[in-house]
Parts: structure tokens; C-alpha cells; sequence
């Protein structure tokens, strides 16, 4: 998002120089939320601002080299942990054993609320509630201009979507104020489900059918034998949405129609499906 500020902090680039010069590495330690937002970041600040209201420890920070000189740090926090409105977060990082020094502020324009999970049932809550996943990817591009070490941040971008266990803990489309979400495992056919609310109160799902770290991921085929993938519980039509009357839909949908040859044996219809 483009209202996403951020800023390396002046106790960080120590760090970045010693690394850029060769002396030492160095890498994430954990990161601090704080409750302020929409203000304009400062290089001397040394902590977020505001009311600390979380922190997460290294387990909950991914970093990956994706250029020679670009690092991407992804932050997480999972659905477990809230309630508290996110403002600001504040990424530290060491050299070994090293000091831990403040690297890098990120500023939202606005708090997210961040929501748990919560399973368990009661009588005002006769449904699961789903917790907020938020995920914040930072984009840092380090060189070494002249001695000095230059840095470059591209806007950070972050998401937050609630997240169901399975389709039987998502509630009726009037008591769930969600309009999207993800459910982890759709157990009709075993996959993760991404899922709208229409204005009528209907979901809609987007199975995700592929392994994000497949080398086929992005080629649509018929899936791979042993996958555990299980059969359709419904009659699918994939593909685009048709506005064409009942009345007037009365060819073919995919595939071909052909006229049944009895002295070669065709079928009536070969591949797609008849209305």
C-alpha cells in the first residue's frame, strides 16, 4: 500500500555497513508492535510508538534473498494472538552475539484490528469465531555507494484475512460479519478455500487446488495421482460466469456435442457436460 511508511533507523545501519563492508552478518531477532499509527516515521527512533501490545520472537519472521543485493522480510502474526490494534511495528535485528539494535520502522496509515480465534462454543456463541492472520512484507535493497552504505526500502504491503478451521465452523451469512475469509481445510475436498459473501447471503469458494512450492504451480492440469486430493461433492462449471437465460442455455458448456453415430459407437456427448 502506498500510505505504508517506512524508514531504516539511524541504530540500525551500523548493522548494514558492517555487513556491506564484509565485517559480520546479520539477521532479524524479533519485532514490536505498537498501537500508534499515521504518523511520519523518524530514522532516530529507537522502539515503536505508542502502547507495546505484542511482540514476536524470530520464529515468527522470514527472511529470503531474492536479489544479490534485495532481502524481503516477511512478518507474521497468527490467528492466536489478540485482541489489539496494530499501528506501528519496529523490526531488530543483531550481529551474532552482537547487541540488538533497532533496523527498521513500519507506520500504517490506520490500526488493523488484529482478532484471536476463539473454539470454544457458548450460548451466546454458538459458533467458533475466526481469528486474524496479518502478514507484512518488507522489501530492503542494500548497496554500497563510496564507502557508505545506501538503503533502500520499497513500501511495505500487508494483509489480514479471518481464517476458519473448516467449512462446518463458518456461521450463517447473517451472524458472520466477515465478507471474506479463508477456511484452512475445506474437508470435502481437502484443500484451503477462499470465500466471499454475496449481498444475498450466499458464499462463494475458491478452492486452492495447487502447492504454492510445486514446480507445476500456475499450470491448470488434472492434478497428480497420490496428491490425496478428494472427488467433487457437487457438479462444477469452471470458467467464466454466464448471464444466458435457463431457457436459452440448452447446448453445450465446455466439450462438444455430436451426433450419436451408431455404426462407430459414439456417445452422445464427448467431454464437457449437456444442459
Amino acid at each position: 500500500m502506498a500510505d505504508v511508511r517506512a524508514v531504516v533507523l539511524n541504530e540500525g545501519k551500523t548493522l548494514v555497513s558492517g555487513a556491506l563492508a564484509g565485517f559480520f552478518a546479520y539477521g532479524p531477532t524479533r519485532f514490536r508492535v505498537g498501537a500508534a499509527a499515521g504518523f511520519e516515521p523518524n530514522a532516530g527512533d529507537t522502539d515503536v510508538r505508542g502502547r507495546v501490545v505484542f511482540t514476536g520472537l524470530s520464529g515468527l519472521i522470514q527472511r529470503r534473498k531474492i536479489a544479490e543485493d534485495t532481502v524481503r522480510y516477511t512478518l507474521t502474526i497468527t490467528e492466536k494472538y489478540g485482541p489489539f490494534d496494530i499501528g506501528n511495528i519496529v523490526l531488530f535485528a543483531s550481529a551474532g552475539d552482537g547487541p540488538e539494535k533497532a533496523l527498521i520502522s513500519v507506520v500504517l496509515p490506520f490500526t488493523v484490528k488484529k482478532e484471536p480465534s476463539d473454539p470454544n462454543l457458548t450460548a451466546s456463541n454458538p459458533y467458533p469465531i475466526p481469528g486474524s492472520r496479518f502478514i507484512v512484507n518488507i522489501t530492503v535493497k542494500h548497496t554500497l555507494d563510496g564507502g557508505e552504505a545506501i538503503v533502500e526500502i520499497k513500501n511495505p504491503n500487508f494483509s489480514s484475512l479471518p481464517y476458519f478451521d473448516t467449512e462446518f465452523s463458518v456461521p450463517p451469512a447473517l451472524t458472520n460479519p466477515y465478507q471474506q475469509f479463508t477456511v484452512h481445510n475445506d474437508t470435502r475436498i481437502d484443500t484451503p478455500t477462499l470465500v466471499t459473501k454475496r449481498i444475498d447471503g450466499s458464499y462463494w469458494g475458491i478452492p486452492f487446488w495447487q502447492n504454492y512450492r510445486s514446480p507445476k504451480y500456475g499450470v491448470i492440469d488434472g492434478g497428480v495421482d497420490g496428491d490425496d486430493y478428494t472427488t467433487e461433492q457437487g457438479n462444477f462449471a469452471w470458467g467464466y460466469f454466464y448471464l444466458t437465460p435457463d431457457e436459452v442455455l440448452d447446448g453445450q458448456l465446455g466439450g462438444s456435442g455430436y451426433v450419436q453415430d451408431n455404426t462407430l459407437g459414439y456417445a452422445t456427448v464427448v467431454g464437457g457436460a449437456s444442459y
